[in-house]
């Protein structure tokens, strides 16, 4: 079993790749919450680090983890870890990074060197991450476009193209004389060829556009459909999964929309993307506008995979040959308008790209700096924190609830902050799964968590 198994379920070998070849800068003093962040990213497999060594009083009592946090973390990886340790920002590299993580640092001198423009122009994603006491916060600052791919979102809409079949498909649809079928050999078909042929009966025998019906009236023709082809077989599990998913047999319009506005913002934010990846998936974007103009229905290339259905072994394996064929016509298409326009970029990216096009999803680079962001709160618990790290002209009176959870020294705390850091850590070096868009909360005392725009 692969060492990372488990987290390959979550994202995949192209993920993991991103992740063993990157780069992260740790800013801060030897906290809990620093140790915690770091070593969850070793156990995912990343080992390339800069730690830039904040000096100052560490803010609580906790006995940390690790006495040596380098040699101790090095032995939770394979192949140990590479750390470079600086004094100070003046001679990173920052286009060579990741991501860069401030864990707890008080400094303003790093937040003020990270805001300033001709730094901004340059940096990776910048968490800034804090805790005291029983309650802490994230933030999460942008310096430019940044494209998710695989987004997973949590129901998956199958992509069947039924409203504008193409040849191979409509061969393989036409393949079956329903009405001349006995109700075993009705039974092993896949629901997508009742859809289709279901699209056939509403539209030239009873004389109805089915693009004109909502999902409910297309899903009550379909019914009866059904029982006048099979009436004593309705039950039968693929008749029932074609009820189920009737809806796959209209266009969607609203999702040609949404991608047309991913491609429009692609175009318009491309010169703003310095990171490869982001620069990848922009071109891929507007590689696509292109196959799209030259395609006569308008429609994206579809996903290799189809879903599981009931039906007969041999027929899902036809009709997934069917499927799979359609979507190495459009691979070899996009391949060959990336070459005439000179770009190289590696076909399983491509094929990534292929697969999650209805999914692809984008956050726009932050509007301020990060010390502009934070500092223009209007939230109580975020400008407390920012008055006991930073030490700022707020100088809020505390409450004395807020004075007892402050007071509090709480291990959980620190660790449970680190887990969210370095889980958004992750979504950002692999571009997958949507990132915290783009402050967390925490109080541990009240178990509440907030999210917040800044």
């Amino acid at each position: 079993m692969d060492r990372y198994d488990r987290q390959l379920r979550l994202w995949g070998h192209g993920g993991q790749a991103l992740l063993t070849k990157s780069t992260v800068c740790l800013i801060g003093p030897n906290s809990c919450l620093l140790q915690e962040i770091w070593k969850i990213l070793v156990l995912a497999g990343q080992r390339n680090f800069i730690w830039v060594i904040e000096d100052g009083n560490e803010i609580d009592d906790n006995q940390f983890f690790y006495d040596d946090i380098v040699r101790d973390l090095s032995a939770l990886h394979p192949q140990g870890i590479i750390v470079e340790k600086k004094e100070s920002l003046c001679d990173i590299e920052w286009v060579k990074l990741s991501v860069v993580i401030l864990a707890n640092s008080s400094n303003k001198y790093y937040l003020e060197t990270l805001s300033m423009e001709e730094v901004k122009l340059h940096l990776p994603p910048v968490f800034t991450a804090y805790v005291h006491g029983m309650v802490g916060y994230l933030h999460l600052s942008l310096s430019e476009p940044y494209f998710v791919m695989e987004s997973h979102p949590d129901n998956v809409v199958p992509e069947l193209r039924l409203d504008k079949p193409w040849p191979e498909l409509v061969k393989y649809m036409e393949s079956f004389d329903l009405k001349s079928m006995d109700e075993y050999s009705l039974a092993k078909l896949p629901y997508p060829v009742i859809l289709y042929h279901a699209i056939i009966y509403i539209k030239e025998i009873m004389g109805i556009n089915p693009a004109t019906l909502t999902s409910s009236q297309f899903r009550g023709y379909l019914t009866h459909y059904i029982h006048e082809l099979s009436p004593g077989n309705v039950n039968d599990l693929n008749f029932i999964e074609a009820k189920r998913f009737s809806y796959l047999a209209l266009p969607n319009p609203t999702l040609q929309k949404k991608l047309e506005s991913v491609i429009d913002y692609a175009k318009q934010s491309y010169n703003l993307c310095t990171d490869e990846y982001n620069r990848n998936v922009s071109i891929l974007l507007q590689t696509l506008e292109i196959y799209l103009k030259e395609n006569a229905n308008n429609h994206y290339p579809l996903p290799a995979r189809i879903p599981d259905m009931e039906s007969s072994t041999e027929e899902f394996n036809k009709i997934k040959m069917v499927y799979e064929g359609e979507n190495m016509k459009s691979l070899d298409r996009l391949m060959e308008l990336l070459q005439e326009n000179k770009y190289d970029i590696p076909k399983s990216l491509l094929e990534v790209f292929c697969d999650n096009i209805k999914n692809i999803q984008y956050q726009e680079p932050s509007t301020y700096s990060i010390e502009r962001s934070l500092f223009n709160t209007s939230n109580r618990l975020l400008r407390d924190l920012l008055e006991l790290q930073y030490g700022s002209a707020n100088n809020i009176k505390m409450d004395e609830h807020m004075e007892k959870v402050l007071s509090l020294n709480s291990y959980p705390t620190s660790t449970f902050i680190g887990g969210v850091v370095a889980q958004e850590t992750i979504k950002l070096i692999t571009h997958q799964y949507i990132p915290i868009n783009n402050t967390f909360l925490f109080d541990a005392s009240k178990n509440e968590s907030t999210i917040l725009r800044l």
